[in-house]
């Protein structure tokens, strides 16, 4: 319950979202009756969303070692990697769709390392997205790998982050490195429920930029393997990188 008011008790936290086909007349007094009366508490969660919160990043490169929790016993190593970079426009969606598809294509090249290379990998993901909060983008990657070959594994993403910036990227590769985006940013989505939701919170919470989604699709189809190099080159660099390892801390390896 403690956990519950701190984290719940202060509704100005809290952007409320209401979409859908109704009487804004009708709609007032409901929304002041069950949300203008909600208590505030004096607490707020600590969080922020101001544009200098990511001017105490460090920079890269950066190596960090976490040891497991002592109550789990760790038999394999959790390497991530992460490409961080602030914003200089925080407003720029065309720059979000770019890192977007560089992650995605990124995903579409790593999962060699494990169909191709046959190294012992049960899941392979790359995220980019744009931070809000931090005002900073990041493209992130983890990799749950057996000790003997994490060093390897680190190597060939490595060899793989090397072959994007020169522009070794196939055809197959663009399209289905782009394939889930291409669903995500459909036009003929935009109205669904969740989409308009999604859509909403991060105009009112963050003051994303209200583009047009057909416009949005319409950019996403336009990019070319030029651009992912280009967008590579600007966010897989030494400063922009931060290694992180998890392991058990008896076990060893050769990382």
């Amino acid at each position: 319950y403690e956990a519950y008011e701190k984290l719940f008790g202060n509704s100005k936290d809290f952007t409320f979202i209401i979409s859908g086909d109704f009487d804004i007349d009708a709609l007032l007094p409901l929304v002041q009756k069950y949300l203008g009366n909600l208590c505030s508490s004096s607490y707020s969660f600590p969080y922020s969303n101001k544009k200098g919160d990511s001017e105490n990043l460090p920079k890269g490169p950066l190596f960090v070692e976490l040891p497991a929790p002592e109550y789990y016993r760790m038999k394999n190593i959790n390497y991530g990697i992460s490409f961080i970079k602030k914003a200089k426009d925080p407003n720029d969606w065309k720059e979000q769709i770019k890192v977007e598809a560089l992650a995605g294509i990124t995903t579409k090249k790593a999962w060699a390392i494990r169909f191709e290379k046959g190294y012992s990998l049960y899941d392979i993901g790359v995220g980019g997205r744009f931070n809000e909060e931090m005002g900073r983008y990041e493209i992130s990657s983890v990799f749950d790998c057996v000790p003997e070959e994490s060093s390897q594994i680190r190597q060939e993403f490595k060899q793989i982050i090397s072959e994007i910036k020169s522009g070794l990227i196939s055809k197959e590769e663009f399209k289905e490195g782009l394939r889930r985006m291409y669903f995500l940013y459909d036009a003929n989505k935009a109205n669904q429920p969740r989409v308009m939701h999604q859509r909403l919170y991060k105009h009112y919470r963050y003051k994303q930029p209200w583009t047009d989604p057909v416009e949005l699709e319409k950019y996403l189809r336009t990019l070319t393997v030029e651009d992912i190099v280009e967008t590579a080159n600007r966010y897989y660099t030494q400063e922009n990188l931060f290694e992180f390892k998890m392991k058990d801390r008896e076990l060893k390896e050769d990382f």
